[in-house]
């Protein structure tokens, strides 16, 4: 039930609609990615982020996401550590869900604090 990869390119000019600039979007060694999700998924679901992006991993099937600045990825891998504790104990109260891992992505030095939960079906560029 994962996204399918359909397509990795070189942004083109406007596509970006207002995210950011051109000159932004379209600067050497970015690339844009294409998937597609064949069922239904409820729009509250679904986040994007755009960035500077790092992770680590809290947990054998957990990952914290969060912007590479100093310090931030530390500071959200230290918040989400109990992560793959949670996991367990609501596995045990409702049963292990089928193909899930679970990717907090932590932002906050531009939005405040954004704390967003990935849904069980994404899958980053390079995953099985």
């Amino acid at each position: 039930m994962a996204a399918k990869h359909v397509e990795r390119r070189d942004p083109v000019a406007g596509e970006s609609l207002g995210a950011c600039e051109d000159p932004v979007w379209c600067e050497k060694g970015r690339v844009a990615e294409e998937f597609v999700m064949e069922q239904p998924v409820p729009p509250y679901l679904f986040d994007f982020a755009v960035g500077e992006l790092g992770f680590t991993k809290v947990g054998p099937r957990t990952r914290v996401y969060a912007e590479t600045v100093p310090g931030v990825l530390d500071a959200a891998s230290r918040e989400f550590i109990g992560t793959e504790k949670m996991i367990r104990v609501e596995e045990r109260l409702f049963g292990r869900g089928r193909d899930l891992d679970y990717y907090p992505l932590q932002l906050q030095s531009r939005f405040l604090e954004r704390e967003s939960t990935c849904s069980p079906n994404l899958r980053f560029n390079g995953e099985n």
